[in-house]
């Protein structure tokens, strides 16, 4: 139970009279029944000890600003701070003026030694009493030091095993700068609240002395500072390193010697005995230094550029030390792209483990939808192609468009759909097909895809079907004339607030359709030189379902209101915003690339497709289909497939796979390029071929569901084809397709994505 003022007041008056020397046996004996009844009394006497005696000699030098307490050197401002405002706001003191009262009274000529007119006791109280403010600082200060403040935040550890009587911290759990870590097995990851970034080894023992200062008492520490951060420090048994803006690792042992490695900018390293003259010394980029304790002396020492684990993550069990490449063939099987991956493995096409390969024998019969993979955070599916008449999902993500509610509440048979950019930019506009535009092709009308539409089958209604109807509507200073696309075969989308607004209207009917639950929207974008984001608005179930196509104009358009040129207003009492829907960037791309709302990316292949053969493996061979005791040996360029100087993703025709870069950001930090050699297996790992009848296959990569490498109809005769595509940090998904060639057949199309490898990119901006 906390004490009240009372009893704190009773305990501060013996304080004081204990500290000047006049406390009665009576008094100490009060005190020590005060101290016995309770440890709230006696916590509370022990700091008002501390604080009077600071108070009383006026020195804060009794606090040891070098030990514990460094946190804390803001104490003496907030104190002086305080005299400052006690001295402004205290009442006057009126000084009367003597010289009347002792007119014609004799003067005393005796002199007398002056005394004070109050008593040591009593100055010392108002002392103490006008800095009672003080005292309150203080105390709080003083208990917050013996409780710690919370500085940094545990983020991640990795097979962690800290000492007693150090708990064991929880992921997400705060580090106080009262506590003393010891970790003796495994790895941990700290940041600080002012952005930087430790990552410790085992075995280590540190303490936070504050948000910008680290005590590493042995062990080793990896440090990446934010701008936030700079002049962060690092404190060994003989040593200081001071950041300049930098990432740097520093090697602590107990006996004093310390090692200091500089990655990136460049550290200030101050070393020597305590209490004696300390030797500076700037330590720059890729360079390292070792402080000898017997010696005394910092002499430059090789750089490691590995020796220090710059990262971890405990999902994938991985430790980056600096690793330039990952290795994507290693991912392939179940590892984290540093060779922890096990070889021969396949992943299964369900999505959920990786089997070995000579459990995998040929198949057709897999789904033709998206298969999400499991077992792997850097893999986000793979599939099967499809054609062109049936797009297939490239990754898992989905767009923010949920249309069940809003079509349940259909009375009518008439759906309306408004899509617009809300976001204005200087880009071209979007240009969607329309049903006129589609050349008779469904899948490039705008649709809606009911997949349990009637009898559990799937249903497709485009904007062609019975009332459906699609135009773009316009508000434009340069074309005030109000251009209607009724029948153009192209829609365009496009803002620029105060200059031009151009929006999609899209009717469907779905009166025969029986389930309109998981209905996906599907637009098909012919050209747009961004990926961008659009809103979707529904009208609400009405007579303002039934528009014109060829007469809608922005000023008669169900939903909106009078705007100004270059604007828009939508009438909430008649439309409802559904979500967003996004595109992706298809300058260079010949065909249309449709867009949808289950599914951002999709892609069509250019030739039928209906099969495929073996899983996608990180083979080095593939078992013989009459004999699976045997396997083949996969050959590439005249070469071995497999092993750490030739990985290999093997992917017969057909098949994909999408990678999540995201996922390997978070890991790795930020990615350069994606390079690779790809091909078809030399004939020696072919089944018997006759003569004119060699296979040929495809190969694409793509970003973010736009194809940046393609390499059609190779053979095993051709030459490898060379891969490189540089990654930007907006680009979340990198595919890798293999297809049957143009003889349509998928008879030895054994695919190799050879040396697939992220580049990592270490430069911070």
């Amino acid at each position: 139970m906390e004490l009240d003022l009372k009893q704190q007041k009773q305990i501060m008056d013996l304080v004081i009279l204990l500290l000047e020397g006049e406390a009665s046996g009576e008094d100490l004996q009060q005190l020590k029944d005060i101290l016995d009844a309770s440890s709230e009394a006696r916590d509370y006497y022990l700091k008002a000890l501390m604080a009077a005696e600071c108070i009383r000699k006026i020195d804060w030098g009794a606090l040891n600003f070098e030990s514990e307490y460094a946190q804390y050197e803001t104490i003496n401002a907030q104190m002086w701070n305080a005299l400052s405002l006690e001295e402004k706001t205290a009442p006057n003191v009126e000084i009367r003026d003597i010289s009347e009262e002792s007119a014609g009274k004799k003067v005393l000529t005796e002199a007398r030694t002056a005394r004070p007119s109050v008593s040591k006791v009593s100055l010392f109280s108002l002392l103490l009493s006008s800095a009672a403010l003080i005292f309150v600082i203080a105390y709080g200060t003083i208990v917050s030091m013996k409780r710690g403040v919370e500085v940094a935040t545990l983020t991640d550890s990795l097979q962690a095993r800290w000492a007693e009587p150090t708990m064991s911290i929880p992921k997400d759990g705060r580090l106080s700068t009262e506590q003393r870590f010891v970790l003796i097995n495994g790895f941990a990851a700290v940041k600080t609240d002012q952005g930087v970034e430790l990552t410790f080894e085992a075995p280590a023992e540190f303490k936070m002395m504050s948000n910008g200062d680290l005590q590493l008492k042995s062990g080793q520490v990896y440090a990446r500072v934010a701008p936030q951060g700079f002049g962060f420090t690092v404190s060994t048994p003989n040593s200081k390193i001071i950041d300049l803006g930098t990432e740097f690792g520093v090697r602590a042992e107990a006996a004093g010697s310390s090692d200091v490695y500089v990655f990136k900018g460049k550290v200030q390293l101050f070393a020597g005995p305590k209490e004696q003259a300390k030797t500076g010394r700037v330590v720059m980029e890729n360079k390292a230094v070792r402080y000898d304790a017997a010696s005394r002396r910092i002499d430059e020492i090789p750089f490691e550029e590995r020796g220090f684990v710059r990262s971890i993550d405990s999902k994938t069990n991985t430790t980056w030390r600096g690793r330039t490449q990952i290795d994507l063939a290693d991912i392939v099987g179940g590892g984290n792209g540093s060779g922890s991956g096990g070889r021969n493995m396949a992943i299964s096409w369900d999505g959920g483990k990786l089997v070995p390969v000579r459990e995998i024998s040929p198949t057709s019969s897999v789904s033709q939808s998206y298969i999400p993979v499991h077992f792997s955070p850097f893999i986000d599916g793979v599939f099967v192609p499809t054609s062109s008449s049936k797009a297939v999902n490239l990754s898992s993500e989905t767009a923010e468009l949920n249309l069940d509610e809003f079509l349940k509440q259909d009375s009518n048979g008439l759906i309306t759909l408004i899509v617009l950019r809300e976001s204005s930019d200087d880009a071209l506009s979007c240009w969607f097909r329309s049903k006129e535009g589609s050349d008779g092709d469904r899948s490039r009308m705008p649709f809606l895809s009911f997949p349990k539409g009637a009898n559990g089958q799937s249903v497709i209604v485009a904007t062609a079907d019975g009332r459906g109807a699609d135009t773009c509507i316009v508000n434009d200073v340069r074309n005030p004339s109000r251009r209607r696309y009724g029948a153009s075969s192209l829609l365009p989308c496009r803002f620029i607030k105060n200059e031009r607004m151009r929006m999609l209207y899209l009717r469907f009917d779905i009166s025969g359709v029986k389930d309109v639950s998981g209905a996906v929207l599907n637009l098909c974008l012919d050209s747009g030189n961004r990926k961008r984001t659009l809103s979707v608005y529904g009208l609400k179930d009405g007579p303002s379902d039934f528009w014109d196509e060829e007469t809608l104009h922005y000023d008669t358009a169900p939903g909106l209101k009078a705007a100004s040129l270059g604007n828009y207003e939508f009438d909430e009492t008649l439309c409802i915003r559904l979500g967003t829907l996004r595109t992706v960037d298809n300058r260079g791309v010949s065909k249309p690339i449709p867009v949808t709302s289950d599914g951002t990316l999709r892609w069509s292949a250019p030739e039928p497709l209906d099969q495929t053969a073996y899983a996608i493996t990180n083979a080095d061979g593939l078992p013989v289909p009459s004999a699976f005791d045997k396997r083949i040996p996969l050959r590439f360029a005249g070469r071995p497939c497999g092993g750490p100087d030739n990985p290999s993703i093997l992917m017969h025709a057909n098949a994909g796979i999408t990678f999540d870069l995201d996922a390997i950001r978070k890991v790795y930090g930020p990615l350069k390029l994606f390079s690779a050699l790809c091909g078809v297996a030399s004939p020696d790992a072919l089944e018997e071929v006759q003569e004119g009848d060699s296979p040929s296959a495809s190969f694409y990569v793509l970003l973010d569901g736009e194809e940046v490498f393609s390499a059609v109809d190779l053979g095993p005769e051709d030459e490898p084809q060379a891969i490189e595509v540089r990654l930007a940090d907006q680009q979340h998904y990198l595919t890798l397709i293999a297809t049957q060639g143009t003889d349509r057949s998928i008879d030895n199309d054994l695919c190799l994505f050879v040396k697939p490898r992220i580049h990592i990119d270490n430069v911070i901006e």
